[in-house]
């Protein structure tokens, strides 16, 4: 049993929010396919709902115990098995980890693991999210209203030539 919590991104029909009212989600790319993903600062682990894992043809895993995953309610939702996936941010490509999970409302669910891995960092002034690949920084901008997706906005920092704090 992993006991990893994931917050409230499983669907419940009592407190499903529509997903355009998500301001956590940005723009990537899974095996090349564009999708948006939910930043979950609450969540240990990496996921991908079964759904789109089938629409990737993801070459799934099967656990040899039974790995468990819990929400923040204390919800246990059991992993059909993982898959290595790569995850493209702007230019860069991230490999990474992720539990294939039937009961998830968003496609892609990026956890501390990955968040952790690529050294995250949230701006919520600017609605920006930042990760460090090579030394570099590439940013991204949340959702906008609507659905629509900033990608016009997209930036990337040098570690030497940026006046930013970034820690």
């Amino acid at each position: 049993m992993l006991g990893q919590a994931l917050s409230s991104t499983v669907q419940n029909n009592e407190t499903n929010c529509e997903l355009g009212m998500s301001k956590n989600l940005i723009p990537v790319t899974v095996n090349k396919k564009p999708t948006l993903a939910i930043l979950d600062t609450g969540a240990a682990v990496s996921c991908i709902s079964v759904q789109f894992a089938q629409k990737l043809k993801l070459s799934i895993q099967k656990n040899s115990t039974a790995d468990h995953l819990f929400t923040a309610n204390g919800r246990c939702l059991k992993t059909l098995g993982n898959a290595m996936v790569e995850v493209g941010i702007q230019n860069f490509r991230f490999y990474q980890l992720f539990y294939i999970v039937s009961s998830l409302n968003h496609t892609v669910l990026l956890g501390l693991d990955f968040l952790k891995r690529t050294s995250c960092r949230l701006d919520l002034w600017t609605d920006s999210v930042s990760f460090l690949a090579n030394s570099v920084f590439a940013t991204t901008y949340f959702e906008t209203t609507n659905g629509a997706v900033a990608f016009n906005r997209e930036f990337i920092y040098s570690i030497e030539n940026s006046n930013n704090n970034f820690s």
